[in-house]
């Protein structure tokens, strides 16, 4: 049975729509396109009231690549978005201005995820790496080695630890040995970059990983349609870091 209990109003757009993020006050949200035929990719900036109008477009940023994820950084003032090129970039979103563009990765950046407090960001990529960096300088404070594609990770609101999740996407998998290892949930400690620990479950490609702002329950989805929801044992909650 599906309730439905809201109105909507849309946005019409001329290619795919990759993310939306709403700004802090919830009036404020922004939408990132991919290049489509002779449209470039852009980001673009609409203030909504609520009240059943329209949403008001105030801001469009052409972006030079395709951008695999957006997301508002500190007090809404920059959108940090990363690319298939392995790059990440940061837009002034008054003045539209780029204030950093850095190469992170040799391979697409698939996701990234913030810290609560918005101060590091951990990416995850294709190349098999996933890399925590300053959310101020884009400099790059570890590095989390898997050897498989990682397409999502997050950093623990409780520990000093960072949960990883991927492997090889579904066509390689059916045309290879069947390795369900490389499915599991990976925990690396934050600071010394090893890996920890991990969870099996799934018999297909992680593509998405969050965890509950306590840090002791992580859902994880995959290629395999199923989600699961893990909760974190008193010997994991009770260990030091």
């Amino acid at each position: 049975m599906y309730l439905y209990l809201c109105s909507s109003v849309y946005v019409v757009f001329r290619a795919p729509v990759r993310s939306v993020g709403w700004g802090l006050a919830g009036t404020r949200f922004f939408t990132s396109t991919d290049s489509f035929t002779s449209y470039v990719p852009l980001l673009s900036i609409y203030t909504y009231d609520r009240d059943g109008s329209a949403p008001e477009l105030t801001s469009v940023i052409e972006c030079s690549t395709r951008i695999s994820q957006a997301a508002w950084g500190r007090l809404d003032e920059t959108i940090y978005t990363c690319d298939e090129q392995g790059s990440m970039t940061v837009y002034d979103a008054e003045t539209r201005k780029v204030l950093m563009n850095k190469p992170m990765h040799r391979g697409p950046i698939f996701k990234m995820s913030f810290d609560k407090e918005k101060a590091v960001i951990v990416t995850s990529s294709k190349d098999g790496t996933a890399k925590l960096l300053d959310a101020k300088t884009l400099e790059v404070l570890k590095t989390y080695q898997t050897g498989r594609p990682v397409n999502c990770a997050v950093i623990s609101p409780l520990k000093n630890h960072v949960l990883l999740g991927g492997g090889e996407s579904a066509e390689t998998v059916t045309t290879s040995k069947l390795d369900t290892q490389q499915f599991r949930a990976r925990f690396f400690h934050s600071i010394y970059e090893n890996e920890i620990g991990s969870y099996m479950g799934h018999f297909g490609t992680m593509t998405c990983v969050a965890i509950s702002p306590d840090g002791k329950t992580f859902a994880t989805g995959a290629e395999d349609a199923y989600v699961r929801l893990h909760h974190l044992d008193d010997e994991y909650l009770s260990m030091k870091d």
